[in-house]
C-alpha cells in the first residue's frame, strides 16, 4: 500500500525518499535498518513492484475515469430515489411510530 501511496501521491520529493527508504529497509521483522546497500534484497523487489503498479495504474486511469462518472451518477440516482422515498412516506412528519411508518411503506 505503501508503494502505491509513493506513486500517486503529491508529496514533496524529500519525503517520498524517506518513505522509498523505509519500505526498502524494512527487515522481515519489522525492522528498519540504520542503513543500505546496493546489495539489499527488498532494492529488486520494491522497483518491481514499483513498475508494475505504474504500468497497471497508468493503463487503468481511463477505465477509472468511466467507473468514476458511473459512480457519480449512482450517487446522484440512489439520492433522488432516497429524497422519493423519504417525500412519499413521512410526507409532511418529520417523526412516524413503527405502525405509522409500516403502514406509509406498506402503501407507496
Amino acid at each position: 500500500m505503501k508503494i502505491i501511496g509513493l506513486l500517486i501521491c503529491q508529496g514533496k520529493d524529500h519525503h517520498k525518499a524517506e518513505v522509498l527508504y523505509d519500505i526498502i529497509a524494512k527487515t522481515d521483522n519489522h525492522q528498519t535498518l540504520e542503513s543500505l546497500s546496493w546489495t539489499n534484497h527488498n532494492f529488486k523487489h520494491v522497483f518491481n513492484t514499483m513498475f508494475h503498479l505504474a504500468f497497471e495504474i497508468d493503463t487503468k486511469i481511463e477505465h477509472m475515469k468511466n467507473a468514476m462518472e458511473d459512480m457519480l451518477q449512482y450517487v446522484e440516482c440512489k439520492h433522488i430515489l432516497i429524497n422519493q422515498f423519504m417525500d412519499e412516506v413521512y410526507h409532511t412528519e418529520s417523526v412516524l411510530n413503527r405502525k405509522d411508518w409500516i403502514n406509509h411503506v406498506a402503501k407507496e
